[in-house]
Order: structure tokens, then sequence, then C-alpha cells
């Protein structure tokens, strides 16, 4: 269906006018005292963390942020700013945020333990179970690892347009699919990168199909409970928390309408983003999700070795990635390896990132769409690095 410039004009004047918000900038705004931490490492982080957040929050129009960490046995949790755009109530360290497509780290993880289980295979065709003929050829491995060539169903306006103007309307993964049913796919299987959440909202329909069970019962049953996560859910497709601990969001930069408020109630972009967006959570459950995969509690060794072949990954929405492989994108941050996953969704903006090498987890979640949370990670881990007690761990 087409619409015309002009109703498309009028859509947007109507939305910008009737759901506009405003962002009050930080300066002036009461910081919050830290809560109270004891012995001296203790002390070094969490004025370490706080610096880098504080100036973060006081150079850009996030209201608030959350940052988690661990190094060796030591974890931190602080929450900066405020939960709403008038920079009326403090951000707590356990409000759930959006995460956005840090989901697709989850969604691998529950595809590669349907592998384990010998219920499918990464070289399988994905024609059997999506509905995409001119994906004939396509692996399971190729959605992991963004080499389908499938095109991206968000790249269309109107419906992200709908999800705007309709905050309760849900959305079936199959019509998210079909959104891109007749396009031709963008590049021969396998031959190159290119970043699409159709992989990803495919592949949780191949794993409910194959288990015959929900994607809300294979995220618990196989992630949540397994990495002991208190405050993790699959919206809207399970009950979740009490709604007073759901922030608000600001959309600024996904479409052209001003500063919208994305509020708990609008359940219509979680569908749209389904498998490959729609799990909300906090910094310190991203920080026990990713320590919990790589200490071989959710998979076994010779899946994270699958999970962790990277192909050529450059991509303009994320400077430092050099790579990426099955649900992870690999960063290299002043010459340290750096693996995990971002997250964009209207309102919200997440990360978090293990290294290996160096034995530490880093999260940040923040309540603005284009968050820059791979800049904020990046400062954080420059003022940690300076402290004495980052150094003996």
């Amino acid at each position: 269906m087409r619409v015309s410039r002009g109703l498309l004009v009028v859509i947007v004047a109507i939305l910008t006018a009737s759901c506009g918000a405003t962002l009050v900038p930080y300066a002036g705004a009461e910081l919050e005292p830290l809560a109270e931490v004891r012995g001296q490492a203790q002390w070094e982080v969490a004025r370490a963390v706080e610096r880098a957040a504080v100036a973060y929050v006081q150079h850009s129009e996030v209201p608030g942020v959350q940052v988690a960490l661990r190094f060796g046995d030591f974890a931190y949790a602080g929450a900066y700013g405020h939960r709403d755009s008038r920079r009326a109530e403090f951000v707590r360290v356990d409000d759930i945020y959006r995460v956005g497509s840090v989901t697709k780290t989850f969604t691998a993880v529950v595809v590669l333990s349907l592998v384990q289980d010998g219920r499918l295979s990464l070289d399988d065709p994905v024609e059997g179970w999506v509905d995409l003929p001119r994906a004939q050829g396509v692996t399971v491995r190729q959605l992991l690892n963004h080499s389908s060539g499938i095109p991206d169903y968000t790249e269309r306006t109107l419906p992200n347009l709908a999800s705007a103007l309709r905050p309760r309307r849900q959305w079936r993964p199959e019509q998210l699919v079909a959104r891109v049913r007749r396009q031709e796919l963008l590049f021969e299987p396998g031959s190159r990168y290119a970043y699409s959440n159709t992989n990803y909202v495919a592949l949780g329909m191949i794993a409910e199909s194959v288990s015959g069970r929900s994607l809300a019962e294979l995220y618990r049953e196989r992630i949540i409970e397994r990495a002991e996560l208190r405050d993790t859910w699959f919206l809207p497709y399970e009950e979740g928390p009490d709604a007073g601990r759901l922030v608000i969001g600001y959309e600024r930069d996904i479409l052209p309408l001003g500063v919208q408020a994305v509020r708990p109630r609008n359940r219509s972009w979680l569908t749209y983003g389904y498998a490959a967006g729609a799990m909300v959570s906090t910094a310190e459950d991203l920080v026990r999700f990713a320590d919990a995969l790589f200490d071989g509690r959710l998979i076994n060794g010779r899946m994270l070795d699958q999970m962790t072949q990277f192909i050529d990954a450059p991509d303009p929405d994320v400077a430092a990635q050099t790579g990426y492989g099955l649900g992870l994108r690999r960063l290299d941050s002043d010459g340290t390896l750096l693996i995990g996953h971002t997250g964009t969704t209207p309102g919200f903006g997440a990360v978090v990132m293990h290294a290996p090498g160096a034995d530490y987890t880093v999260a940040a979640v923040g309540n603005l769409s284009r968050l820059g949370s791979v800049e904020l990670l990046q400062s954080v881990l420059g003022e940690l690095r300076g402290a004495s007690a980052w150094h003996a761990r």
C-alpha cells in the first residue's frame, strides 16, 4: 500500500503534537548521593564508574543510566541521573529497561542449545520453517551471523509509524517476515555481512517450531533460570514486573518525530522486535547473563566455540566492531578484545561486553534511543583503568 507524502506529513504532525516529550538538560539537576561503599577497592571502583556515568549524563540528553560490572570476584552496580525527561525522580539500580538487540544474544543461545540437543543443525536450510521463497539455501548459521542477505524489515518507515500511532498493536512474527517476503536477497548467502533484524525473527520462529515450546518458555528455562537472572523478561509474551519498575523511554532518533515518550503500555514496539529485540532487563542482570554464557552454564564449550567464530563485519552503527559471531559482536577497545552485544530500540539503548582475556564484564542501559552505549562503556573502562583496584584484580 502506498501512502502519499502529504498524508505522511499529516500523520507526523498529529503524532508530534499529541505525543511529544521534552528532555530537560541535566545542568542544574541534583545527583542522588552515591550509595555507601566499603573498603578502598569498592570506593575506587564506585568513584571511577560515577565519574564516567555522570559526565556522560551531563553531556548527553539521556535522563539516566545504569552501569554494572564484574571483575574477578568483585561486582558493582550503580544508577546515575533520572528516570524521567523532566529529571524529577532519580533512577534506581532495580529499574527495568528495554535492551533492544541484546535480545539477539539470548536468541542465539537458545538456538545453539537446541543444536546442542540435536534438534537442528547450524547447516540446516531455513525454508522448511520460514516462508521466505527467495531465501532458499540460507542456513541457520547465516541467520545467526547476519550473512544471509535477507533484507531488514525495520528499514521500512510506515510499519514503524504504525507502532508509534497504535502503541497497543500486537505484531505477529509472520507479519514481520512477510514485509520482506517479495524482496530479493541483498547478496549471495554467506558472501558477506549485513545486519538484519529479520534474521532473528526467523530464528525465534525456528526455535519455537523445532522445540514445540514458546520462545518465552525457552528463554526462561534455558537462560533466565540457569543464569539466576532476577529482573529479565520477554515482554509482552510473559507476565512481567510491576509496571512501576518499567522506565519510560525517549525516542529521538529512529523516527523523524521529535522527542517521543515510549511508555510501558506501548507494547507494540516490543512485538515489533520479537526475538530480535523484545527483552527487558537491568544492567546487573546483563552482567549475570554474559558471565553465565562465558563460564559454560548455558551452552557447552563446543557450542561456545561456534558462537565465537567471527566473520569480518564492519558496521557503520558500531564503529568499534571488528567482527560478528553467532549473536555476538566483537569490538576493539583500546587494544582490549570485547565480546557481547549492543541494543537500540525506540526510547532505549543498552550494551553488555565481556573481556575474555581480562576476566571482566561490563553492562550499561539508558532510556534514550541512539544512546551511544559503546561510548559510555568505553568511558567507564577508561576511568577504571586509572584505578589501582582494577589493576590488582
